[in-house]
C-alpha cells in the first residue's frame, strides 16, 4: 500500500493519536485535606519523637512540681563535665607553656 494513500494516512494519523494518548502522564488523584486542616487553612506541624518526649517530660515535671528538686540534685551533666575537662586541659596547657618559658 502506498504511503500517500488515504488508508495509509488514516492509519498513521490513528497511530500518532494513540501514541500521544499513551505518552501523556495520567494525573494522580490528590489527597483530600482533612476537615481539621481545611478549617485551619494550613497543615499542622508534625512532632517528631524527640520533641514529643521533651514536651511530655516538661509536662510531667510541671504536674508533679519536681523542678526544684531536679535542679538541686543535678550534680552536673555531660555538658558541665565537658566544660570542666576543657578548663582543666586549658590550665594544664598554660602551666606547661609557663614551665617551658622559665
Amino acid at each position: 500500500m502506498p504511503r500517500d494513500s488515504a488508508e495509509a494516512k488514516a492509519y498513521f494519523a490513528n497511530a500518532e493519536a494513540t501514541a500521544a494518548k499513551q505518552s501523556t502522564p495520567v494525573p494522580r488523584p490528590r489527597k483530600r485535606p482533612s476537615a481539621l486542616e481545611a478549617a485551619a487553612g494550613k497543615k499542622a506541624p508534625k512532632l517528631n519523637t524527640l520533641e514529643k518526649s521533651r514536651l511530655d517530660w516538661a509536662g510531667f515535671v510541671d504536674q508533679e512540681g519536681i523542678g526544684d528538686d531536679l535542679k538541686r540534685h543535678n550534680k552536673g551533666g555531660y555538658l558541665q563535665e565537658q566544660d570542666f575537662l576543657h578548663r582543666v586541659s586549658a590550665k594544664r596547657d598554660a602551666d606547661w607553656k609557663g614551665a617551658r618559658k622559665s
